[in-house]
């Protein structure tokens, strides 16, 4: 059975700066001990799965997310 992990309150990047990118890195900073698929982190940000394709791999891009598997 699959869980997945909402978060209810509004990180403080998001409370910033309302954009994917600040609800995926809240998400990323807040759950950092876990790994997550693109999919996963689609559902817990509420984002479309392109949406946050797209800005996992421009975060990538930019050294800000490191891919571990």
């Amino acid at each position: 059975m699959s869980q997945t992990v909402k978060s209810k309150e509004t990180g403080s990047l998001e409370s910033m700066f309302s954009c994917s990118e600040s609800r995926i890195l809240d998400h990323m900073i807040t759950f950092r001990d876990f790994d997550y698929s693109i999919s996963d982190i689609s559902r817990s940000v509420d984002i479309g799965f392109k949406t946050t394709l797209g800005v996992v791999h421009k975060l990538q891009h930019q050294n800000i997310l490191v891919l571990t598997r």
